[in-house]
């Protein structure tokens, strides 16, 4: 009976040891498991980013002479849209002006332009980034053609041609910049429309 009690006491023992070893190792397997888990969610690359779209256009900037207001316009005075172009009138009593007049250029036709009215009188622009300028425009003379100067920081730097006889499309590639249109060859010149496109 001895015997039989100490048998049982180191069976008992040996059960309790052996259920606490697999407490242990399945303790140990289930933070090993984990820890990976953890590891694996912190080491993983991130998910490839999408491809960007394509850049937009650059903006478009344009008056049409026909849908101005008729009449005279003072120093200052901004047209087009988002009032990007501004009309330089040094003296009042020589406005610039716009009246009617029928062109067809290019199969568009046009109804008003606006007379810059001698030399002294400019219009002016600024381009955020190089573009196109798309200009309609002809000599205040009919029997005298003439030139519209692009002066940037008064010096010249590219020109449209402003005949006598009719109105003429002239497109023109510039760099960023502000810029003023000058009228030149002794008179004004007549401005039916004018467009720039920033690129």
């Amino acid at each position: 009976m001895f015997f039989k009690g100490i048998i049982m006491k180191i069976a008992s023992k040996t059960r309790i040891i052996f259920a606490s070893a697999l407490v242990l190792i399945f303790g140990l397997f289930v933070s090993c498991g984990t820890t990976d888990s953890a590891s694996t969610a912190e080491t993983a690359p991130a998910p490839a980013p999408a491809a960007q779209e394509e850049a937009a256009a650059g903006a478009e900037y344009a008056f049409n002479a026909s849908n101005l207001k008729a009449g005279d316009f003072a120093d200052g005075t901004k047209i087009g849209d988002n009032d990007y172009f501004t009309l330089n009138v040094p003296d009042p009593t020589k406005p610039i002006n716009v009246d009617g007049n029928n062109k067809n250029v290019n199969g568009v036709s046009y109804t008003q332009r606006l007379k810059l009215g001698g030399e002294t009188n400019t219009l002016s622009f600024t381009m955020a980034s190089a573009g196109t300028v798309n200009i309609v425009c002809q000599s205040s003379s009919g029997s005298a053609d003439r030139k519209l100067l692009f002066l940037s920081n008064d010096a010249q730097v590219a020109t449209a041609s402003a005949l006598g006889a009719s109105p003429l499309y002239t497109t023109i590639e510039l760099p960023a910049g502000t810029y003023t249109l000058q009228s030149s060859g002794g008179g004004g010149t007549n401005i039916y429309f004018l467009e720039v496109i920033e690129k």
